[in-house]
């Protein structure tokens, strides 16, 4: 889901106020993300050219997952200290109660421990953030 106009301005704001920082200062920001993977096709289609007679040919045959599944979601935040691991979700979907158990707590409660407390996390404001 794309950022909306709201964020895209809060967000630019905040860099505009920041962008005089000094690396020690930048030092204690941790940016988050999550990005979501489609492994297989989304159209359900398959276009295939191939020679009159080759219908069933190995080759010529495309396999489908009819549970629709072939999908990835994966969150992973960066600093300049360092990297947090890369999560993936068991299932694309995430509930706050999800991102609080399987993010927050886990990954980056610590990550942000060994920062110092001056740090500030940096979030898009997904839905379940």
């Amino acid at each position: 889901m794309p950022l909306s106009p709201a964020h895209v301005r809060a967000w630019l704001h905040w860099a505009s106020e920041h962008r005089s920082w000094a690396p020690e200062q930048r030092g204690h920001v941790l940016f988050t993300d999550e990005s979501r993977f489609n492994i297989q096709n989304d159209s359900r289609r398959a276009m295939i050219r191939r020679e009159p007679g080759t219908r069933y040919r190995v080759r010529n045959i495309v396999e489908r997952d009819h549970y629709r599944g072939g999908r990835l979601l994966v969150w992973a935040g960066i600093a300049m200290s360092g990297r947090t691991n890369l999560y993936v979700f068991a299932g694309c979907s995430v509930t706050a109660v999800r991102y609080r158990d399987e993010i927050l707590h886990p990954l980056v409660r610590p990550f942000i421990a060994t920062m110092g407390t001056d740090t500030i996390f940096m979030d898009d404001n997904a839905h379940p953030h």
